[in-house]
């Protein structure tokens, strides 16, 4: 006979889990705790916005490196959209990597998962400014220590590397979720509530873009949207769901749209709007495939280090660059330089990775825990 125990049974042996919604029991299949193509997503947007500097911004204006790659200049030139997906991707990540933990749990996490890295490259970049830079990067040392806070443009203090002013950001949006960590009772789909009109305003300009980044700017629809893919993810589709999603994708197509008419001024021109939106509707369709697991069946062994070592390749590669650029620009085959400074770059970043940001977040983790207890 079929019995409860059968299926409780079949449900266990199959990697399933049960789960009650409003009195209806549905069969879920059992989430892994890590998907290996957002590793390698991760490392596709630190690699699109890597090149989108050495190939097109860095000569294109505001003179930061003397190398020019007019040849190059066609599509690499959106690559700076790779922000927007590692913004999703961070929508995406939080929720499912602090399920199950406490408030002080999770700012322990983040602490430790952004700043050891951080900091090296800030001590990796300072050293490559006081050497070999021609005065372009110039930094205070003093300035240099306020941006150990991360937070240093809030007070008027230039980073160390222009590449850092989206941390602000990442920081914004894990204080928000941190909130909800904080009232339980709060239902992260309804934050389209506060969120969405918020980003609206800043994406018209309508309010001060320093006050802005205080809710996420423009670019907490990115966020919200990898939030709410996850939430599908996690339990399925609903009505609010549909309307998050959908709102959130034509803020998106309107921030695109208004950020290029900004780089334009910038670039004197050279940006089109259809490329651009092309790009984001690519992001949402692959997030639509990963929410319903139709990306489950990609997996690479070393998809995991590509992920790991994103954050601190996008941390070092700008400036460093720009300096090694500049400095050997005229005396070496640029093609040679470019491809000696991003395998150096890469090299760092798996330093960075394995002998600072693994031990040293172990053990600040280990006194965080011994202070908090």
């Amino acid at each position: 006979m079929f019995t409860i125990k059968t299926l409780k049974y079949l449900v266990i042996k199959n990697n399933l889990c049960i789960r009650k919604t409003k009195g209806i029991t549905s069969v879920l299949h059992m989430k892994s705790s890590r998907l290996e193509i957002l590793d390698l997503a991760r490392f596709i947007a630190a690699i699109s916005v890597v090149f989108y500097h050495y190939l097109y911004r860095g000569w294109i204006a505001n003179d930061l490196s003397i190398l020019t790659f007019n040849e190059y200049n066609g599509f690499i030139k959106y690559g700076y959209l790779g922000v927007q997906l590692f913004f999703m991707i961070s929508g995406f990540v939080i929720p499912m990597s602090t399920e199950g933990k406490t408030a002080k749990q999770f700012v322990i996490g983040r602490f430790i998962r952004l700043y050891p890295a951080y900091w090296a490259a800030i001590f990796i970049t300072c050293f490559f400014i006081y050497t070999f830079d021609d005065g372009r990067f110039y930094i205070s040392p003093l300035d240099s220590v306020a941006n150990l806070t991360m937070i240093s443009k809030l007070f008027g203090v230039s980073f160390v590397d222009g590449a850092y002013w989206t941390l602000i950001y990442e920081i914004v949006f894990y204080f928000w979720f941190l909130l909800v960590l904080l009232v339980p009772k709060v239902k992260i789909d309804y934050l389209m509530v506060i969120f969405l009109p918020l980003s609206l305003l800043s994406i018209v300009n309508l309010v001060n873009e320093h006050l802005a980044v205080f809710w996420g700017g423009s670019f907490i629809a990115y966020f919200y949207a990898g939030l709410i893919f996850y939430r599908i993810y996690k339990s399925g589709l609903n009505n609010l769901r549909i309307a998050a999603l959908f709102t959130s994708f034509l803020l998106c197509i309107l921030q695109v749209i208004y950020q290029i008419e900004k780089k334009n001024i910038v670039y004197g021109g050279g940006l089109s709007i259809y490329p651009a939106v092309a790009i984001v509707i690519i992001f949402y369709m692959f997030f639509i495939a990963l929410a319903f697991e139709n990306l489950s069946f990609i997996k690479w062994k070393f998809s995991a280090l590509l992920g790991a070592i994103s954050y601190p390749c996008y941390l070092l590669h700008q400036n460093i660059a720009y300096i090694l650029f500049n400095k050997w620009g005229t005396s070496v085959n640029q093609y040679f330089l470019l491809f000696s400074v991003f395998s150096f770059i890469l090299i760092l970043s798996f330093i960075i990775t394995k002998w600072v940001e693994t031990p040293l977040s172990k053990v600040l983790k280990y006194h965080f825990n011994k202070v908090f207890s």
